[in-house]
């Protein structure tokens, strides 16, 4: 009888260990386009992934665009961490993002000339320099080992503009990226 007890339970033992889910290995570097982006219309992106675990991995990322516009160069410079839940190729993502941008503001404005508020117009090309701080949400689609990742984000967020002031808002972006490098499987062989 406790041989037979042995014999259950050295088989339901491994029974359930052969049943838990094993840590989906992804690759850990991603470089990646981003269309409609968070900043200019686009930007470039390099992303780690830090620490993988069954349920979900963490990673951060950064990049950056450069937009020749009216004589002028724009550029924006996107960094943020994300952890992205989800065991297989489908994934919830949530991040926080900061992004730091750069432009010409071209226009007209009214300037005061006399205390009877008669104004004058004149140009004006002022750099406008700002900060974002934006929370994402999103999907985002990459296999276990595989080559390719495709994302959908949406983000919230508020901005600092060091000359203007500061506004609040809303933004969507998708993107395409290449996944690199050993997976966590692979290094440990």
């Amino acid at each position: 009888m406790k041989n037979f007890l042995l014999l259950i339970s050295v088989f339901a033992f491994g029974f359930v260990k052969a049943c838990e889910p094993k840590p989906v290995p992804f690759k850990k570097n991603i470089i990646y386009a981003e269309g409609l982006s968070f900043g200019n219309y686009y930007s470039l992106n390099y992303e780690r992934i830090f620490c993988q675990k069954e349920n979900y991995f963490l990673s951060w990322r950064a990049g950056g665009s450069i937009l020749p516009r009216m004589g002028k160069i724009d550029y924006t410079i996107p960094a943020g961490a994300f952890i992205n839940f989800g065991r297989s190729k489908h994934h919830l993502q949530f991040g926080m993002q900061f992004t730091f941008e750069s432009y010409y503001r071209q226009g007209i404005t009214f300037h005061s000339m006399a205390i009877d508020a008669s104004f004058a117009p004149y140009p004006f090309d002022p750099r406008v320099n700002s900060i974002g701080a934006l929370l994402n949400t999103g999907y985002r689609y990459q296999k276990p080992g595989g080559r390719i990742t495709v994302q959908a984000n949406l983000a919230a967020g508020f901005y600092q503009q060091f000359t203007i002031g500061h506004y609040f808002g809303i933004g969507a972006n998708a993107g395409i990226g290449y996944c690199f490098g050993k997976t966590k499987t692979e290094e440990q062989k």
